[in-house]
């Protein structure tokens, strides 16, 4: 065999080898949008995309070379919907929405992009699929939170402190899943069979979260439970310095509010969540369809408690709690 000869079927042999990133090189850009939940402070923790670029790296998705994103940051929900029009307008590849709000509002422009969201914890309730496991039309994605936490929470608060006897759920019924009404059902059913008065207490904006807690300190035997959303994620300083003046015990559905001072926190992880949205994408990027792809719940979930702001409250955390916890701040 000539030697050119052998030259041209090593380079074939070279390109019939390449990786997925090396062969979508040569392609065209392919586009996400990308619209984040309302921060009305900043993001309580690092850009998704960021971490989801990673993750879409190994896959052949390089950041700047093949794939890039369309970054929209709301600071006010009343911004969501001029922003939901301008994220489809661009005709991106797939469209990653991070709560509920942005998903409704990217979901009301269009019924044909494919839409992946994050951080929902109730679409069928709100209307954004009818099934989870075969998700019907343009969208689907990743639940945050399972509805059965609300009990969880309410029984971690009372074996926290057995002598709790009114406890407030606090929320912001415009960012809160479906009005937060599944959440309280459980709330109020959980809160009877533990002979504990429940307190439905929304919020629209921040000045409607001190009354919430001073009305708790009126009288003892007061706590709270914050509903994890984007108001009270957003504020979530807000109310750990509150409820430590006024000595409320609270309990969180994340671990940010816990290690910043908050008390206790029992809620889903975000391991694998990353590299899961990138499998999701990089399947859409090749050609599936979002009713391919049946909507994940969480599977892993952290408990985190904060001895020092325990003490600070008078609060003896019961050795069963320390056991189970995942994460102790000392």
């Amino acid at each position: 065999m000539r030697r050119r000869d052998i030259v041209q079927l090593l380079g074939a042999a070279t390109w019939l080898s390449l990786m997925p990133s090396q062969a979508l090189a040569a392609d065209r850009v392919r586009r996400i949008g990308w619209v984040e939940a309302h921060r009305e402070r900043g993001p309580p923790s690092t850009n998704n995309w960021t971490a989801v670029a990673e993750q879409l790296r190994p896959l052949g998705w390089i950041r700047g070379d093949n794939v890039r994103a369309d970054i929209h940051v709301p600071t006010s929900l009343a911004q969501l919907p001029a922003i939901a029009k301008a994220a489809v307008g661009g005709n991106p590849d797939v469209i990653v929405t991070t709560g509920t709000p942005a998903t409704l509002a990217v979901r009301a422009e269009t019924r044909t992009l494919p839409v992946l969201f994050l951080e929902v914890s109730d679409p069928i309730g709100n209307r954004i699929l009818n099934n989870l496991s075969r998700p019907e039309g343009n969208v689907t994605g990743f639940t945050t939170f399972e509805l059965s936490l609300t009990g969880k929470w309410l029984q971690l608060l009372r074996e926290l402190d057995p002598q709790i006897q009114r406890v407030a759920i606090l929320c912001n019924p415009e960012t809160a899943p479906n009005r937060a009404s599944p959440y309280v059902r459980e709330f109020e059913a959980t809160a009877a069979m533990l002979s504990v008065e429940p307190i439905l207490a929304f919020a629209q904006d921040v000045s409607g979260i001190e009354p919430v807690v001073v009305g708790l300190a009126a009288k003892p035997g007061g706590a709270l439970l914050v509903l994890p959303d984007e108001f009270t994620l957003t504020y979530r300083h807000t109310i750990i310095n509150l409820t430590a003046h006024h000595r409320i015990p609270a309990i969180y559905g994340t671990r940010f509010a816990v290690t910043t001072g908050g008390l206790i926190s029992y809620g889903p992880t975000i391991e694998g969540l990353h590299r899961n949205l990138a499998s999701y994408i990089d399947r859409i990027l090749r050609g599936a369809q979002p009713s391919d792809l049946p909507v994940q719940a969480p599977t892993t979930y952290s408990l985190s408690v904060n001895l020092r702001t325990a003490k600070a409250l008078g609060l003896a955390v019961p050795p069963t709690i320390l056991a189970a916890a995942d994460e102790v701040i000392e």
